[in-house]
């Protein structure tokens, strides 16, 4: 099992927000997994970028979201899995997103509007939407998964909203820093 608290993690992170009533389904299945393995639910949101390097302050934070949201436009968002990483755990138990054109641009758009083109940790992109955190065996994170099974596999979802969040230390103590309204031109609307 995991502890409450979890793993510190540090900077500030973009969250792609899914509307309701998605959003809500997606909230259900975090509370019920995180429950499983008693660890603080969180609100469900696919990382656009997440823990910027510490040199990366709030103002230049809500600068690149300024201009992320007016460079990109609602775009669709497909779920094609449930899967897990063995050691990760904010991919601990996760939905995999379709790596669309649109979902790729936002976050080449993403990684420019923050100066963060040239950071390791951002060479490639992994789109996911976490449903729990936690530290805990790969057994358990596969019989997790298993449960979840085929549930959202096929969901889709248009994102229209951005939101920064301060993710330093434990996720319990995270908090919304702003929250951004797509309106470029370059996703479907």
């Amino acid at each position: 099992m995991s502890s409450p608290t979890g793993q510190a993690f540090s900077g500030y992170s973009l969250w792609l927000v899914p509307p309701e009533p998605v959003a809500a389904s997606f909230a259900a299945t975090i509370v019920e997994a995180s429950a499983e393995v008693n660890t603080p639910p969180f609100p469900p949101h696919v990382t656009l970028l997440g823990g910027l390097p510490e040199s990366v302050t709030e103002a230049d934070a809500r600068r690149g979201c300024e201009a992320i949201a007016a460079a990109v436009g609602p775009y669709e968002m497909v779920v094609t899995g449930v899967d897990v990483l063995p050691d990760s755990m904010f991919r601990c138990v996760f939905l995999r997103i379709d790596p669309t054109a649109d979902v790729l641009a936002a976050f080449e758009t993403a990684k420019t509007a923050l100066a963060v083109a040239d950071v390791d940790k951002y060479a490639g992109y992994m789109p996911h939407l976490s449903l729990v955190y936690a530290d805990i065996d790969l057994e358990s994170r596969e019989r997790m998964a298993a449960a979840i099974g085929p549930k959202h596999d096929g969901e889709s979802f248009t994102v229209s909203r951005l939101e920064l969040w301060d993710t330093a230390g434990v996720h319990s103590e995270w908090s919304m820093v702003a929250a951004y309204e797509l309106a470029g031109g370059s996703g479907d609307k």
